[in-house]
Formats: C-alpha cells, sequence, structure tokens
C-alpha cells in the first residue's frame, strides 16, 4: 500500500484507524530524542522533491503520484536505527530498516528507496524517483542540520552528490523552506 486512498480501499476506514492508533512507533519516549522531527522532516523534503523531479522531467511521468509513497519512505527511512544499536554506520541501519520494513509486507519500491537511501547509486533500480527523492531529501536534511550550504563540506557534497545540479537551486530552496517552518 503506498498512498492513503489506496490503503483506506484495501483496509477500509476502521482498521485503518485501529493500526494508526496502535502504531506507537512514533509517540514520545519509544524513540529518541530528534528522531520524530528528523523523519518528518525527511518525508516532507521527499514528497517535495518527488514532485520536484516529475515537473523538472528528471522522473517524469514516472514521478507522477508518487508524493505520498515518498513521504511514506521518509517517514521509515531510519527506523532501523532503532534497532541496530551502531547508528555509526549508515548502510547498516539503512539495508536493516527495510528489511523489516520487507517482513511488514511494505512494497519492494519503498523498502529499496529506504534500503539505499545512503548510497543510491548502488540501488538495483537507481532511477526509481522515490529513491532518489529519499536520497535527495536525507542529504538535504543533514546538510541542513550541519549548519546550512558549506558549513559543513563532507554534507554539501553529499548533496551535490546526490541533488543533479540544475536542480541544486530549488532542491536547497525547497529544504530550506521546510527546515525554516519546522524550526518555528
Amino acid at each position: 500500500v503506498t498512498s492513503v486512498a489506496r490503503a483506506v480501499a484495501i483496509l477500509g476506514t476502521d482498521l485503518l484507524r485501529g493500526l494508526l492508533l496502535t502504531a506507537d512507533l512514533f509517540r514520545e519516549g519509544n524513540v529518541p530524542a530528534g528522531f520524530r522531527e528528523h523523519s518528518l522532516l525527511v518525508a516532507e523534503v521527499a514528497r517535495g522533491r518527488v514532485g520536484q523531479l516529475g515537473q523538472a522531467g528528471h522522473g517524469g511521468a514516472a514521478a507522477a503520484g508518487l508524493d505520498a509513497e515518498a513521504f511514506v519512505a521518509g517517514l521509515l527511512h531510519d527506523v532501523g536505527e532503532l534497532i541496530v544499536p551502531d547508528h555509526t554506520h549508515d548502510l547498516l541501519h539503512a539495508r536493516t530498516g527495510a528489511l523489516l520494513l520487507g517482513l511488514w509486507g511494505l512494497p519492494a519500491s519503498l523498502t529499496s528507496a529506504i534500503a539505499f537511501h545512503h548510497d543510491p547509486g548502488s540501488a538495483p533500480h537507481a532511477d526509481e524517483p522515490v529513491g532518489r527523492a529519499l536520497a535527495q531529501a536525507e542529504a538535504l536534511v543533514e546538510e541542513l542540520a550541519a549548519g546550512g550550504v558549506g558549513a559543513d563540506p563532507a554534507a554539501s557534497e553529499r548533496v551535490t552528490a546526490v541533488v543533479p545540479v540544475d536542480q541544486l537551486d530549488a532542491a536547497r530552496g525547497l529544504a530550506g523552506e521546510l527546515w525554516r517552518a519546522s524550526h518555528h
């Protein structure tokens, strides 16, 4: 299920409401400080980026309608950090989270995006709009968390490695706007 409308159609509103009410993954105390905020910001940026990719011809028609899937991927992209005790190895938490989400029945397009969000060039389908949008969103949010463009050269380098040059201004503008909105 990759959209709210599809979830409602398949599960029905009562079951979906029950699942949402019992899913306490993001409740206060269940996750490390800042986890929810980071996940939500990455989700919002990923949703915006998948739309920008479609508009700019970097995802074409394939990117149309993928905003909900990109948002869900952003929300869940770091779920592996809740399982893997060593958070210093980006690939380990990404792959572990994707494996868990796959066991829970999430679609392969979503789990692939999550598995490769720190290493999008290694993804089997590196041209998938949701995977690209998620990798870009993560890099953009990390750059902002490090102080913005150029404050941490490594963070800025990660952005330029995943965001097409002709999209840098739009991507950074979107991420900056959402960052400011989330920090007020």
